[in-house]
Order: C-alpha cells, then sequence, then structure tokens
C-alpha cells in the first residue's frame, strides 16, 4: 500500500512526464498522435484533454471548410469573368468529384494541394483536370 507521500509523488511524476511529451513532442501532437495517458489517474486532466482535442479538432474543420468555401466561392467568379463553354465544370467541381474517391477517410487533400497537383503534376491533370471530367 502506497503511502500519501508516495501517490504525491507518482501525481508529480506523470505530470511531468506529460510535460515534458508537451515540450518535445509539441503540445497538439502530444496529445492528439503521441497518447491518450491512460497511466495519468485525473478526471480533470482527462476532461481537459478530450475537450481539446475536440475544440481543436473543429478549429481545423472549420479552417479547411472556409478555405474550400472562398476558393469556391473565388472559381465562380472567375468562371463568370471568362464563362464555361459547353457545360464545362469548374475546377472546384473537378476537386468534389476527386474528393468523392476519398469517402470514408477522415484525411482528404485539400483544395490547395488538388489546384497545385493541377498545376504542376501532369498525370495528374491528366487524370483529374477538366479534359478527363
Amino acid at each position: 500500500m502506497l503511502t500519501e507521500l508516495e501517490k504525491l509523488e507518482n501525481k508529480l511524476e506523470d505530470f511531468e512526464m506529460v510535460r515534458y511529451r508537451m515540450d518535445v513532442e509539441g503540445f497538439h501532437y502530444c496529445f492528439k498522435h503521441y497518447s491518450s495517458f491512460i497511466d495519468v489517474d485525473d478526471d480533470e486532466f482527462h476532461r481537459l484533454r478530450k475537450m481539446y482535442l475536440e475544440v481543436s479538432g473543429d478549429l481545423e474543420n472549420y479552417v479547411t471548410k472556409k478555405i474550400e468555401t472562398l476558393n469556391y466561392r473565388i472559381d465562380r467568379l472567375r468562371d463568370e469573368e471568362e464563362p464555361v463553354q459547353n457545360d464545362e465544370p469548374t475546377t472546384f467541381d473537378l476537386y468534389l468529384k476527386y474528393k468523392d474517391e476519398f469517402a470514408g477517410y477522415e484525411d482528404v487533400p485539400s483544395y490547395d494541394w488538388f489546384l497545385h497537383e493541377l498545376r504542376f503534376n501532369d498525370k495528374f491533370r491528366e487524370k483529374y483536370g477538366k479534359n478527363n471530367s
């Protein structure tokens, strides 16, 4: 049976280990990818850790969706400047079709990545560009 002093020292060691991992791995990576710290016996710590993961995920999704929405609006305005011929799909329409290939996956390439690949990757452009819709 542990004494009160030993219990406190063990808790201190657990939290020093968490702080060390935060410093070494980086705060976000530490909690999202490195460990769930099941050995840390502290309900408040785990409540806050789970809240952090939820809120950081919400923020990440918000930023991703905002970028997609803004790119979509920009593409639509560009398409108005240069009318689409023969119901040709917009670049964003092509991205949405491409994104369908990732149904069920969490890590879907961003619209910015898609645009980059269309510009600089010939094989990607052949497969997913306007001439192949």
